[in-house]
């Protein structure tokens, strides 16, 4: 019969079809033993013809002892049987294919242990008989890397499924990849009706309330924070505020898949904060109340007395005559006006006569006169823009008692010459600042330092302007004097949920 070389598409005979196929057999030889993989020939008895250089370091054996053995020596024992009568099926109906897919293969070495391989069959036509190829690659590497890929998911899952703080996952179009068991509780709807889902279609909140920009934000690769968080799920009533740690998630590449985002659930801490302001805004109330009362008590009280007996001691010195007597009567009434002038003092101190009717830079400049001739060892500087009725009752009350409170401590312990106070105001909100030059002191960074340091006139600073939704800042220095900068809106917005 007439042999075709389907290299240069021409018909030989005889002699140069008897080269050619040599030069075939001399091609596969080489293309056989250079291959990456382990390759077996097996003939239709299944015994072994030909193995190649991987095939004796991947199983152990060499050529010799493989050679006119069966197959099935390269199996585990509990395969053999079996593998006989796949075998002569093979042969039956040859074709290419992988085999045994989707079942999990084990090759056999010479010291009896075994190995997961993948196995891929092909029939051969050499000569006569036909021969079946077999490459078998070692998959062993790629199944400890499944394992672990297995175990990391398994540990995230029970981490994910464990958290106490919501997780949430989604992919590029913003549909939800993973919603653990505390976003069920949270929000009260299930894995099942969220997973899929576009987060923007689900909860019209999120657009509402801006939350779709930490979406693109974690899509943009880049981690972001959102803080007191509304949310409001219609469809189940819930509704409260979180905080959300967003960031993107990466493949292999380093390319964003998606994000993920940390829900933690902070309604209950707001109830509380709203429930301290509301008791701060209380105390503060009455606070100032009983400063009110004890002002008129002392006004309408001892003051008045005082006044009727400085009346009657004027009444008195033109009645004496005795020099010493007189002298002494003199001094008395100098110190009931000392008396007088102190309790005046302290009744302005309890209730700013012009913060009221004219506004808070009357009020402070009022305050500054009497000030400064009080300590005229220190020079104050005023900058106070005109605020008539602008800022609220509430916040010309908060400004101008951290006002006093500034000076007080200058007075306690700056040690300072110059006083600086400028006030300001802007469209929205108002500026006061009480600069030294005194000994300063190092700022701590937290509150509670301050407390702990005894400077609870200052943290009693920071809670009236936070009363009124607005912050106080200090800065100071050993040596380099102090800042007291408090910013209020002009209509307060007390912390309240």
């Amino acid at each position: 019969m007439p042999h075709v070389d389907t290299k240069i598409g021409r018909v030989v005979e005889g002699e140069q079809a008897e080269e050619a196929l040599q030069e075939n057999q001399v091609l596969f030889k080489a293309l056989f033993e250079s291959a990456p993989d382990a390759m077996i020939l097996v003939n239709s008895e299944g015994r072994i013809e030909r193995v190649n250089k991987q095939m004796e370091l991947m199983f152990g054996y060499s050529r010799e002892e493989l050679l006119d053995k069966p197959v099935e020596v390269l199996l585990p024992t509990r395969f053999r049987g079996r593998h006989i009568g796949h075998r002569a099926a093979y042969f039956a109906e040859l074709r290419a294919r992988a085999m045994g897919a989707g079942l999990e293969l084990y090759g056999r070495r010479k010291d009896g242990s075994e190995f997961p391989v993948d196995i891929m069959l092909s029939p051969l036509q050499l000569g006569d008989e036909p021969l079946v190829v077999s490459v078998i690659r070692d998959i062993t590497r790629r199944k400890q890397r499944e394992e672990e890929i297995r175990q990391t998911k398994e540990f995230s899952e029970r981490l994910i499924n464990s958290s106490l703080d919501g997780i949430l996952a989604f992919d590029r179009d913003c549909r939800y990849t993973v919603w653990n068991p505390a976003m069920e509780r949270l929000f009260g709807l299930s894995k099942a009706k969220i997973l899929g889902q576009c987060a923007f279609e689900v909860f019209p909140f999120l657009k509402e309330t801006g939350e779709d920009k930490y979406f693109h934000e974690a899509l943009a690769g880049n981690a972001s924070i959102a803080r007191d968080r509304p949310y409001n799920i219609a469809e189940t009533g819930r509704q409260g505020f979180f905080e959300g740690y967003y960031s993107p998630i990466r493949n292999e590449a380093s390319e964003v898949v998606g994000g993920l985002a940390i829900i933690r659930d902070i309604t209950e801490r707001k109830q509380m904060e709203a429930e301290l302001a509301e008791v701060q805004h209380q105390l503060m109330e009455g606070r100032e109340a009983e400063r009110l009362h004890l002002a008129q008590e002392l006004h309408d009280g001892p003051l008045q007395d005082l006044h009727g007996l400085s009346y009657h001691l004027g009444e008195l010195e033109e009645a004496l005559a005795d020099e010493v007597n007189l002298g002494r009567l003199v001094a008395a009434q100098a110190t009931l006006q000392r008396v007088i002038r102190a309790l005046r003092a302290i009744c302005g101190e309890l209730r700013p006569p012009a913060l009221a009717p004219f506004g808070l830079e009357k009020a402070i400049r009022s305050h500054a006169e009497q000030f400064q001739e009080t300590h005229p060892e220190i020079a104050i500087q005023l900058e106070l823009m005109h605020d008539g009725q602008r800022p609220s009752v509430r916040v010309r009350l908060a400004l101008f008692r951290i006002y006093q409170e500034a000076l007080n401590n200058v007075v306690r312990h700056a040690e300072a010459r110059h006083v600086l106070i400028r006030l300001t105001l802007e469209a929205e909100q108002v500026i006061l600042e009480i600069q030294d030059d005194g000994c300063g002191f190092k700022m701590p960074k937290h509150q509670i330092h301050l407390a702990r340091q005894g400077h609870l006139g200052l943290v009693g600073a920071i809670e009236r302007a936070e009363a009124v939704g607005g912050r106080l800042k200090v800065t100071s220095m050993p040596g380099e004097g102090t800042v007291i900068r408090a910013i209020a809106p002009c209509q307060d917005e007390a912390k309240i949920v």
